[in-house]
């Protein structure tokens, strides 16, 4: 058809029919999702200490497939933003510095009530070589989450491109789940559970309506 089309004469075509029709785009968007069993696979190796899990990684995964905030957020929050009378915390937008207040899911809260601690220090934190505490730095949580959701083989719902080999092909490499997949996946779980597209804009953050409806788009 391709051909046809590029050569009209050769079909007594005066033209290309098809001439300034824009081609289709295909949908190459990555489609995150994690089903029951692979949530409590992951939450799993997430404590795995044998494994060299570390150990802020079930926690931080528990909040962010509960709250939806970015990862960002979640590493910068501190006690005085958490408020587990009323399960609620504050976060501070980390793209434009406003900030929303995002209710806590019985998991998230008995969670940080776990690790309560009283002051102004970081909710998620790691230890240093003298055994201090000390920030979660957002490289080391994506590298770290990385591999076990290779381990565990986890679909981050795409494919990726390899370089082409010598005979021109490309082979298709598995694309794993990303830490800021969960993000997506808390997203189209609260759509899921029949919230509106306002009630996700405000739970996420957005300013705009347009970003908060990419997810309902998303969903099969």
């Amino acid at each position: 058809l391709s051909y046809a089309v590029e050569n009209p004469r050769k079909y007594g075509l005066d033209r290309n029919p098809l001439h300034g029709l824009k081609g289709f785009v295909e949908d190459n968007a990555r489609k995150p999702f994690l089903s029951d069993a692979d949530e409590t696979r992951l939450l799993a190796a997430c404590q795995d200490e044998k494994k060299k899990a570390p150990s802020y990684m079930h926690d931080l995964v528990v909040m962010a497939l509960r709250t939806g905030a970015r990862l960002g957020e979640l590493l910068a929050l501190r006690w005085n933003q958490v408020d587990l009378r009323h399960n609620t915390m504050t976060i501070v937008d980390s793209k434009n510095t406003d900030t929303r207040t995002v209710p806590l899911s019985d998991d998230v809260a008995a969670t940080l009530k776990a690790r309560q601690e009283v002051g102004i220090g970081f909710v998620l934190t790691t230890t240093n070589a003298k055994k201090e505490k000390i920030p979660v730095r957002q490289e080391a949580a994506t590298q770290a989450f990385r591999r076990i959701s290779r381990r565990l083989m986890l679909p981050g719902g795409a494919k990726r491109q390899e370089k082409p080999n010598k005979t021109g092909d490309k082979p298709e490499k598995p694309d794993f789940l990303h830490l800021h997949d969960l993000r997506h996946i808390a997203a189209e779980r609260f759509l899921s559970s029949g919230a509106s597209i306002i009630q996700l804009q405000d739970l996420l953050g957005h300013r705009s309506m347009v970003l908060a409806r990419r997810y309902a788009q998303s969903r099969p």
